[in-house]
């Protein structure tokens, strides 16, 4: 931030004119303050919650804010059958996915639950197969983030999205 703050004021007006590729930086800067400010204050209501599916929607109400996609998912680990379920979702009307097990370490999400690691733009239908066409426009595209307490893995929360490469 520092560099751009510099590059900003050293540049920032050309003859009376601001411009614009010095103002690009200063916009990015607010952006991310914005964004940090909405973190926060989603971070605050979620430590407030009493239970998984509330802490699960006051999420996706902050994700929706930020990231491009139309369906969350939130994976269980069943440590019984060494598999990730979906338990909890948002923008699936028809419920889909709801139920949906993926076994730890295959497909995207149990991929990223195994590694405990995000994969970021996978194909949606790596993920659900036929059930991505099952939504119209198709969904395209997923990102899926490990969720651990102390490297124990709890889920993982999969995001899929209309847009390729959305993520």
């Amino acid at each position: 931030a520092g560099e751009e703050a510099r590059t900003i004021f050293a540049s920032e007006a050309v003859d009376g004119m601001v411009d614009v590729a010095a103002s690009r930086p200063l916009r990015k800067i607010r952006e991310n303050a914005s964004e940090a400010a909405l973190l926060r204050a989603y971070n605050h209501q979620i430590a407030k919650v009493q239970t998984v599916r509330d802490a699960f929607e006051t999420a996706t109400q902050c994700l929706r804010q930020l990231i491009p996609a139309t369906v969350y998912s939130l994976y269980e680990f069943d440590s019984g059958t060494d598999s990730l379920v979906c338990r909890h979702l948002v923008g699936d009307a028809n419920r889909l996915i709801h139920g949906l097990t993926i076994p730890l370490g295959q497909r995207v999400t149990g991929w990223a639950g195994a590694n405990r690691r995000t994969a970021m733009n996978s194909d949606a239908s790596l993920d659900l197969a036929q059930i991505a066409k099952g939504f119209q426009p198709h969904l395209l595209s997923a990102i899926s983030t490990p969720l651990t307490d102390h490297d124990r893995l709890i889920g993982v929360l999969t995001a899929y999205s209309l847009q390729h490469e959305a993520f």
